[in-house]
């Protein structure tokens, strides 16, 4: 059996190439997007349509509660029986989406410690953990952005206790489980931030207020699927404290930066073939 992972940063084309090498052998699709992974998000997270979900078997797309909590651990344990099942099924996969991480846990031998959590200061400032996990474990730190609050949170209880992430995600890079293949879509940054911004237009034009409206009503502005980009601009938008062009332009800069961070990591992080489409990946 067969298992392609298609990398790259948000809005390089990784789902249309994954759907046209779907369309050519027997394969089933895998989402590998932490917030395409809730219901209600299809528009803010460029989920595939119902549609495409038809034609193609999906799996671990749009099947989360917004309120629900979600961890890459709990990921490689779903991705992998998956992937086996699919597998006994006679069906090859392909794996597609831009949280790189729960891609590496996957297909590579990742393990995640069973140990009693020592729970980080929840008083301090983003700032103050950060700086925290920067003396316990520096290596995990630098691979975290300064405000992503949640992830500084995660690696510095498994600093406290005495499980640091860069010690448990040590692993040989080169060796990849199922033979997995990696390709990557890599486009020009002007390009890239050309599409960045199309999609915003197109997100904001098919309904991601009234998705972030609906989840915040039903669920609070602190439910887990509102971390997504997206969800803090258009709530700001919905609370007044942006108009519609300020909030398109912060959700641009802040996906930018993100597909910064998503480059680095597939750099660092993966060995593949750059390709420009499927014609570039052999049947």
């Amino acid at each position: 059996m067969r298992l392609i992972a298609i990398l790259g940063p948000t809005a390089s084309g990784k789902s249309a190439l994954a759907y046209e090498l779907a369309r050519r052998g027997n394969f089933e699709i895998i989402g590998a997007d932490a917030f395409q992974m809730y219901r209600g998000m299809d528009v803010l997270t460029a989920a595939p349509s119902a549609l495409e979900r038809a034609k193609f078997p999906h799996h671990l797309v749009g099947f989360l509660n917004p309120n629900e909590c979600y961890s890459v651990a709990q990921y490689q344990v779903d991705a992998r029986k998956a992937i086996e099942e699919a597998f006994s099924r006679g069906h090859d996969v392909i794996m597609v989406g831009g949280t790189m991480l729960y891609v590496r846990a996957v297909l590579f031998p990742y393990s995640f410690p069973d140990f009693e959590p020592v729970k980080p200061d929840g008083n301090k400032t983003t700032k103050e953990l950060y700086e925290e996990l920067l003396a316990l474990d520096p290596l995990s730190a630098n691979e975290i952005h300064p405000h992503n609050r949640v992830r500084i949170l995660r690696a510095l209880e498994m600093a406290l206790s005495g499980h640091p992430k860069s010690e448990v995600q040590k692993v040989d890079i080169y060796k990849p489980l199922y033979g997995a293949e990696f390709y990557a879509l890599v486009p020009d940054r002007e390009v890239l931030y050309r599409r960045i911004e199309r999609r915003i237009d197109q997100m904001f034009d098919g309904g991601a207020i009234e998705e972030v409206k609906a989840i915040r009503e039903a669920y609070g502005e602190d439910a887990p699927a509102l971390r997504a980009i997206g969800g803090k601009e258009i709530l700001a938008y919905l609370d007044g404290k942006y108009d519609l062009r300020r909030a398109k332009e912060e959700m641009a800069k802040a996906t930018r930066h993100y597909a910064k961070r998503q480059l680095t990591f597939l750099r660092h992080q993966f060995q593949y073939k750059e390709v420009k489409g499927g014609e570039d990946i052999p049947s």
